[in-house]
């Protein structure tokens, strides 16, 4: 197994979810971690967690759009580990609505935590990424390549970010880092049991209907394999990426999705 001490990994979005997952899983592969997220209790309560098993971690709040808090977070995060390997963009939000009733405070709100908040952490890493090289890896969704009829402003938001993982591969290829993107399908998190509550509320053939039986629905509809995604399969592929086994892969979209797009 490679020896990954001395190699710190920034988490986003590391409270919940995929990114408490993603910080789990690289916990067990032996990286140092710099957890942050707007919910600065809950980042706290991941990050104690983590310690109590002898990972080294250090963490704050974070809101991930806000440009000077992003690089004072990445310069307090290297200066507590002596370095950054890679930074992991999970922080994201979704908020399903009917196009008619997607405001532009909405879509400003999901582009400024999507998108800008993902391009402030890739810029502000690749500052403090070293002679070694370093990894970046965003998180987008398949959402991004087949469109969300109640998630506009997220699928578009999305989007972005597979172009921005493209184009940011390019540009930092000759300095030795590698930037990729995976793409979850489904996964039962909060944002996705929110968003089936919403759709049993307010659209047809789904109304009376529970937010995990909206989902249940969704995985026979959507995904070959007949088993939705967890969070700990998605941070699987995270892991990879920013593994040394990942070190000729860059500019990809890995789609982690039980086959629901194929290409």
């Amino acid at each position: 197994m490679t020896d990954n001490r001395n190699k710190a990994v920034f988490v986003t979005g590391a409270a919940s979810g995929l990114g408490e997952a993603t910080a789990e899983r690289l916990a067990t592969e032996g990286y140092d971690l710099a957890l942050v997220d707007l919910n600065g209790d809950g980042v706290e309560v991941v990050a104690d967690r983590l310690r109590r098993t002898g990972a080294n971690v250090w963490s704050r709040a974070l809101d991930v759009s806000n440009e000077a808090d992003v690089i004072a977070a990445l310069e307090g995060a290297v200066a507590a580990h002596s370095g950054l390997w890679a930074a992991v963009n999970v922080a994201g939000i979704g908020v399903p609505s009917v196009f008619s009733e997607l405001t532009r405070e909405m879509w400003d709100r999901t582009f400024a935590v999507n998108m800008t908040g993902t391009f402030l952490i890739a810029k502000a890493a690749a500052a403090h990424f070293g002679d070694r090289g370093g990894r970046i890896v965003n998180v987008a969704s398949i959402a991004a390549q087949q469109g969300g009829p109640f998630l506009v402003d997220y699928s578009a938001s999305k989007g972005a970010v597979v172009s921005f993982t493209r184009a940011l591969a390019r540009a930092l290829a000759p300095k030795g880092v590698n930037v990729n993107c995976v793409a979850p399908g489904l996964i039962r998190t909060q944002m996705w049991r929110d968003g089936g509550d919403w759709m049993a509320e307010n659209v047809a053939g789904a109304a009376g209907l529970t937010s995990e039986e909206v989902f249940e629905a969704s995985i026979v509809r959507q995904i070959p394999l007949g088993r939705p995604q967890t969070a700990q399969d998605v941070a699987g592929a995270i892991a990879y990426l920013v593994s040394d086994d990942g070190v000729n892969v860059t500019g990809q979209v890995m789609n982690v999705d039980g086959g629901a797009v194929m290409h």
